[in-house]
């Protein structure tokens, strides 16, 4: 079965994190914590939150849904329940 937490935040390094040349800049122009842009770059078991992407998309000015689309773009095995299952930790 697809970790789709797990399929989100390679969305989000491949997307914003791995064109990152200054963690602190981008944490701060996000509104996150300098270790959860390190964790998304280079843990591989980091599980990101609904806040974490909040921050994103406020950040980069898109909207959630605009994030998912584009998320399920990258990563098809996400779609349909991305919403009731990806966040089941919290």
């Amino acid at each position: 079965m697809t970790d789709r937490n797990r399929k989100i935040v390679e969305y989000i390094a491949a997307r914003w994190i791995s064109k990152v040349v200054n963690n602190s800049d981008f944490a701060k122009n996000h509104n996150l914590d300098e270790k959860t842009v390190r964790r998304i770059k280079a843990d591989e078991s980091y599980r990101t939150s609904y806040e974490t992407i909040e921050s994103i998309c406020e950040g980069e000015n898109i909207n959630l849904s605009e994030f998912f689309k584009e998320a399920e773009a990258m990563f098809p095995e996400i779609k349909d329940t991305v919403t009731s299952t990806a966040f089941s930790h919290i």
